[in-house]
Formats: C-alpha cells, sequence, structure tokens
C-alpha cells in the first residue's frame, strides 16, 4: 500500500534526529521516497539545531525501532535457547545415560539455531515455527513428567527412560519457559510489525518475507 508523501512528512516529523539518523545509517529499509523525505526532515533538524532552536520532541516512540529491538531480543534469546539446551542435554546425558532425551534435544538445537537465525532476518513464518517448536518441546517435556509417574515399570527403567524429575527441577525449567515464550512472541509481534511498517505505513524494500 502505497502513501502519499504528506502522510510521510507527517510519519517524518514524528521521529527524533537520533531515530532519523538511524534511518539514515540504514537505508536499505526504506524506499527511495520515503527515504528522500526523512533526509530532508534530517537536514532541517541539523539546520534548526545550529541555529540555536530547539527540536519538538514527538509523543511515542518509533514503532519500526521497537519492532527490530523485538526481533534482535527473539533472536538472541532463541540462541541462548538452543545453548542452554545443548548445555543440559549434554550434562544430563552424561549423569543419567538418557539416549532418547539426547537425541530429541540434540534435534531441537538444530532447529532453534537455524530458526533464530531466521528470525533476525525478519521471518514472520520463522518466528511462528520458533514460538510453536517452543511449545511442543515444552508439551512433550510434560508427557515425560506424566509418563515418568504413570507407567508400570519399576524406577530403575523409569530412570533410564525419562530421567529423574524432582520438585525444583520442575520450578526452575517452567519458570524458564515463560521467559521464552515472552520472548518468542514478542519476536513474533516484532516480525509481523515491521513488514506492516516497511511495506505499509512507510512503504520499504525487504526481501525477507
Amino acid at each position: 500500500m502505497l502513501v502519499s508523501i504528506e502522510s510521510l512528512k507527517r510519519l517524518a516529523k514524528e521521529k527524533t534526529t537520533l531515530e532519523l539518523k538511524e534511518i539514515q545509517d540504514n537505508p536499505e529499509d526504506y524506499t527511495p521516497e520515503a527515504l528522500a523525505v526523512f533526509m530532508e526532515e534530517l537536514s532541517q533538524r541539523i539546520d534548526l539545531q545550529e541555529n540555536g532552536e530547539a527540536e519538538v520532541a514527538p509523543q511515542e516512540k518509533d514503532p519500526l525501532v521497537t519492532a527490530k529491538f523485538n526481533i534482535k531480543a527473539a533472536a538472541i534469546v532463541g540462541f541462548i535457547f538452543a545453548v542452554l539446551t545443548a548445555v543440559l542435554s549434554t550434562v544430563s546425558y552424561f549423569e543419567d545415560r538418557n539416549a532418547i532425551a539426547a537425541l530429541v534435544n540434540c534435534f531441537t538445537v538444530f532447529i532453534v539455531v537455524g530458526l533464530s537465525i531466521e528470525v533476525y532476518k525478519k521471518s514472520r513464518v520463522c518466528a511462528t515455527i520458533l514460538f510453536a517448536t517452543c511449545c511442543i518441546d515444552t508439551m512433550l517435556y510434560c508427557v515425560g513428567i506424566i509418563l515418568y509417574f504413570t507407567l508400570s515399570l519399576p524406577d530403575k527403567y523409569k530412570y533410564n527412560i525419562m530421567g529423574n524429575y524432582t520438585g525444583d527441577d520442575l520450578l526452575e525449567y517452567f519458570s524458564g519457559r515463560i521467559l521464552f515464550f515472552v520472548a518468542f512472541f514478542a519476536g513474533i509481534k516484532g516480525t509481523i510489525d515491521y513488514h506492516k511498517i516497511t511495506k505499509g505505513e512507510s512503504p520499504a524494500k525487504d526481501k525477507n518475507e
């Protein structure tokens, strides 16, 4: 959806000088028309500052900056999620010799790393899959807990199949998962907002569908 030059000028006036300079440093996010309007506004701001006139601060923060922050945060948390999963899986394997859990976790690590890279590239699909992967991984963990306490097997066999569960382990696990869910959901919102803003309100060029 294309917008008029007047709409772009209004959008430019709502941005701070710092945000306009960030646009200047990242011109690939904007079309030539939008970039020209923003750079004209920046030039006027600089002239005003040189003449000693104060800049009027906008009422709201640039939503594009917020979207990019959410995207980067989700990608970073994704990498942290992968590293923690790899480390804990390795430690758990040497303690429990739980080969099934180790294989599942190893597979999860590769998926999360790949998805996090694509989220950093602003992929809406991968952001959604990353959130879904965390949900599925958590569901599998919950299924494991249920099986651990309901399987009619001797304790040593249950331990070999599912590992060992304690109250402290469960509390730490689900506390961490809440943080992951929040970050990954923010990643979904960030990628959607990014594409909406750059291809709608300020018609930008973006190759990452």
